[in-house]
């Protein structure tokens, strides 16, 4: 805590000697005359954000903001040429316009949109989207990708994940059939930074640092912005980049938009969707102050056909041959209802001398679902038969944050209080087993998993009703805290204009995770009893044999396979769900009334609870400086992080009546401090031509599953896990390079290349303790055992990461009509990676007696997960008048899902390639302010499949068919 008290002292010193170095005299920067105004489209009068206005011959000049305005400081007294440009527009000339000092000049502009001599034309929405992130991206001083509010708007995802998945370099999973998390240049979700208006969201992971984007509705957003190349005032702990949400604020004057649409899902033939949005707003106070509320409501059908097989490797000499051999068979038939809901409220008030705004963002998706599966274990030639269901699993997050942005001649402060919180909640998971052994005939040493079924022969009068299973879980993760930014903006006659700017933040972190589960294994003696108290209570059982029940009692006579897995396997007579659940409320009134308690699962209920905190402090210096009439800017800086952490979790040794573990727990931390310098250099050797290099240092923390100090052996004490309190960040040195070409004729041209050296990353492997057992943190009673250890080390060996992403964005403009409504956007990743992954393997000495097991430390290498090799994104968009349609199409290579130790890397599980289309359209009706719309998903009924080794062993399948939306939108 002292040394916490000294580091804030020392940097309140630092912003005391900053703020009275940019108090010193004006005269040192030669700061005089201010030009200020907005800059708007002729012909429709609304903004043109991120528009630019320089004085020509200098490096004077100034960026809109997303409301189009801008002001020009420190200009010195003079006559000039002012020039506003913004790409996909003509330029607009102001010339002998005199700048007098301390003195204010107002000067607007009105651009018109770049079209073919003598035509007018008004800009389409697809157009106008695509235009404003092509001037947001080229007005960035780092690398960024931009979808911009009019695409989102005109055009929705399903979810922000979606839309974030159109941008180049970012790779979308899947679950359910739509995106929820994104992978940046092939980077895992958890090593990049989520934000709304620049709060980092808290986590909405169990175990790691990610955060599920499926719960945020597209239409809430404003725009969305990815970096991939850090400045010092962003977080560092980001290997991939950032994501940040925009949230929308009020315009002037009342406004309104509402969308309805209701849908089909064609795997399930249903038609139980829907979607309500729409935003009211409006200004107050002579426009001074301005009010957004936003909502969502809608109901998505992701039900979806999977198989899952396990394999083992074989050994002989035809191992290239038979490599894997199939163990299991899993078909599951999961109906699911996703319900999102969310609301954004903006309040803002503009003061004289800046803005206060009031951001509220929420978001709730709950899935209801349930599962039916058929599980054919090969090894043991047995069939599970397994049903869940789940009536409410909730997935909320909440933003706030009160943020100021003032502005006092060249001083511009930036402060915000923030509060984030995101919260997981499953109150009640039921799940049922019945089992049937000897089911499967032996399929000899050559198994492959599209046999396995035709091995099988039911007989469900000896399928055994074996288990009740109840979970509750809950994972909750809040962060507090709070950041200031000051910017001095300085120019030195007409040779540099630039600014210097400083930061502080602070931010603590609480988290929990609390999982329990509770199983009831009737067949046994000690429950067995429940089993006549079922038959007693209904009608549909009528005996039991032995105290047991039976499937052949329980079967769903109704049940549909609806072509299960487009014809490959058939979906045998399952159990009914309803019937289940009635019996689980017998069973539980049945326990409730004699004062029993359901049994615990020790392992499951504790092996992954903890809670604990993060702490926070940060803080960072940079400049950037323009030089050479803006052909020239340098942006050097640096950032300083520490963060402490302290968490509890349990230790135990698992026992043959689990209700009987005592769970001891441990609370153990660390502290990690670290600098960051960045530098990034922008040349622009023309006007429709600039190159853009940066050099930064982040890092990524570790997941919290890994950092916990939570303990589990086995009861034979022949396997254990833990978490490592230990553990250092990975740090990535990033190298970017990017050259963009643009203008109204070929609109946006971007290539560019990155290499990431990355240090310290995080890697579970499993270890054979012998007699080292303190190197992993266990006392010396543990060597010698034979303890097969999972343990999370820091990997001793580098992880590189390389690629390059090719953009194009344009329209058509200059073609005769009808092909100059066309609207284009196509980019192109190639990524690749490489390391090293430590592992153990064990030596045995069977020429002595007893027999000496040795342990070698070893490596194989490999590419990291979740890293496609190629990415391929093309969006073909046409507006005529008053309809509007859109093609797109989206091409990922396989993905590496999950590493495992193995010297013929047969254990590895890949995601196949995946290709899927999607088409838009909306047409306005004649009616005031009404539009419809159609919206077609996954056109091709691609499914989402993962395999083993090769495409040989499929492990995954999940098929989820077209989905249709369809609606109607009223705007004001």
């Amino acid at each position: 805590m002292f040394k916490k008290i000294i580091l804030i002292k020392r940097t309140f010193h630092f912003f005391n000697l900053l703020l009275i170095v940019l108090t010193l005299p004006n005269n040192i920067y030669s700061a005089d005359g201010k030009i200020t105004g907005r800059i708007i489209d002729k012909l429709s009068g609304e903004a043109l954000p991120f528009a630019n206005v320089i004085l020509e011959g200098s490096n004077i000049g100034a960026a809109a903001d997303e409301e189009g305005y801008y002001s020009i400081l420190n200009i010195p007294e003079g006559i000039y040429t002012v020039k506003a440009t913004y790409l996909g527009y003509d330029n607009s000339i102001v010339e002998n316009q005199q700048v007098v000092k301390n003195k204010t000049i107002v000067l607007d502009f009105e651009l018109s949109l770049q079209t073919i001599e003598s035509e007018t034309v008004v800009v389409t929405a697809q157009a106008k989207g695509q235009i404003e992130a092509i001037n947001n991206q080229l007005n960035s001083n780092t690398i960024k990708n931009v979808v911009a509010s009019d695409r989102i708007q005109e055009i929705p995802d399903v979810n922000a994940a979606e839309s974030v998945g159109r941008l180049p370099g970012v790779s979308i999973l899947r679950e359910g059939g739509e995106g929820n998390k994104v992978a940046i240049r092939g980077l895992a979700p958890k090593y990049n930074a989520v934000s709304v208006e620049g709060v980092l969201m808290s986590s909405t992971s169990g175990d790691d640092r990610s955060v599920d984007l499926s719960m945020i509705s597209s239409n809430s957003l404003d725009g969305i912005e990815v970096t991939k190349s850090l400045t010092p005032d962003m977080d560092a702990n980001a290997l991939g980049g950032t994501i940040n949400f925009k949230l929308r604020t009020a315009e002037e004057g009342l406004r309104t938009d509402v969308s309805v649409q209701g849908g089909y899902n064609q795997l399930d033939e249903s038609y139980d969707l829907y979607k309500i949005s729409g935003n009211i707003s409006n200004r107050f106070l002579d426009n001074k102050f301005g009010v957004f509320l936003g909502f969502n409501i809608e109901q998505n059908n992701t039900s979806n056909d999977i198989l899952t097989a396990n394999y083992g490797v074989t050994y002989g000499e035809d191992i290239d041959k038979y490599p894997l051999i199939a163990n299991s068979l899993v078909l599951t038939d999961r109906k699911e209802l996703r319900k999102r809901q969310s609301l954004s409220l903006i309040l803002d008030y503009k003061l004289p001398f800046g803005v206060l705004r009031f951001n509220n963002f929420g978001s709730l998706l709950d899935k209801i679902y349930s599962s039916r599966s058929i599980s054919y274990n090969a090894e043991v030639r047995e069939t599970n038969y397994n049903l869940s269901d789940v009536n409410s699993n909730e997935l909320n997050h909440i933003n706030n944050s009160l943020k100021g942005e003032f502005t006092f001649d060249n001083l511009y402060i930036e402060s915000n209080l923030y509060h984030s919180v995101s919260n997981s909640e499953l109150p009640n998971q039921r799940s049922y087993n019945f089992y049937q052994t000897g089911s499967i005939n032996y399929l000899g040493e050559r198994r492959e998993v599209y046999d396995i079924q035709d091995y099988v022969t039911e007989n469900y009068s000896n399928t055994i009703f074996h288990q009740i299973d109840n979970t509750f879980s809950d994972s909750r993760e809040q962060d507090l805290g709070g950041k200031l930014d000051v910017k001095y903006k300085f120019s030195y006659e007409n040779i540099m204009s630039g600014y210097l700017k400083s930061g502080f933040k602070y931010n603590y972190k609480e988290r929990s995770y609390d999982k329990t589960t509770y199983i009831l294994p009737i067949e046994f003696s000690r429950w067995s009893y429940l089993n006549e108290v079922l038959v007693n209570n209904m009608s549909e059982l009528t005996e039991t044999r032995n105290n047991i029940l039976f499937m052949d009692q329980f079967l769903d006579n109704n049940y549909d396979d609806h072509n299960y897995l487009d014809g490959q396997f058939e979906f045998r007579p399952i159990p009914d769900l309803d019937m289940l659940n009635r019996a689980y409320n017998i069973i539980d009134n049945e326990l409730d009334r004699t004062g029993t308690n359901w049994e615990l699962n020790a392992n499951s209920s504790a092996g992954s609870d903890h809670s604990g905190f993060e702490e926070l402090i940060a803080c960072y210096v940079m400049t950037e400086l323009t030089f050479f009439d803006g052909k020239i800017m340098f942006l050097p800086g640096i950032r300083f992080e520490q963060v402490e952490h302290e968490y509890s979790a349990f230790r135990f040794q698992q026992q043959q009546v689990e209700d009987r573990i005592t769970f001891p727990d441990t609370t153990l931390g660390n502290t990690n401090s670290d600098f960051f310098p960045m530098l990034h250099l922008r040349i622009k050797p023309a006007d429709w031509f600039d190159i853009r290099m940066a050099r930064t240092v982040t890092n990524t923390r570790p997941d919290y599953n890994d950092i916990i100090p939570v303990q589990v052996f086995s009861q034979t004490l022949e396997t254990g896990y833990a978490g490592n309190p230990d553990l250092k960040p990975a740090t990535a040195i990033n190298y970017d390079i990017y050259t963009s070409f643009y203008s109204n004729f070929i609109g946006l041209f971007s290539i560019g290349g990155f290499y990431k050296e990355i240090d310290d990353m995080i890697w579970r492997s499993q270890f054979l303790i012998l007699e080292d057992a303190e190197d992993f943190n266990l006392p010396s009673s543990y060597n010698n055992i034979g303890l097969k250890y999972d343990y999370v080390v820091n990997n001793q060996y580098k992880a590189y990461v390389s690629g390059f992403e090719i953009e194009w964005q344009t329209r058509f403009w200059y073609l005769p009509q009808p092909l100059n409504n066309i609207v284009l956007s196509v980019n192109y990743t190639k990524l690749k990676s490489s390391t090293k992954y430590p592992h153990s393997e064990v030596n045995v000495d069977y020429t002595t007696f007893p027999f000496v097991s040795t342990r070698v430390d070893t490596f194989s290498r490999g590419e990291l997960v979740n890293q496609p090799s190629e990415i391929v994104n093309v969006s073909l968009g046409y507006d005529y008048k008053d309809f509007s349609f859109r093609i797109a199409y989206l091409y990922q290579d396989k993905i590496l899902k999950e590493r495992n130790a193995d010297a013929y890397n047969r254990l590895n599980t890949y995601t196949k390639s995946y290709e899927r289309f999607e088409l838009q359209a909306k047409q306005k009706l004649p009616f005031y302010g009404l539009e419809a719309f159609l919206n077609v998903t996954n056109l091709t009924n691609t499914p989402d499949e993962n395999y083993q080794y090769t495409e040989r062993y499929d492990t995954d399948q999940e098929f989820y068919g077209i989905l249709y939306n369809f609606g109607i939108r009223w705007r004001l």
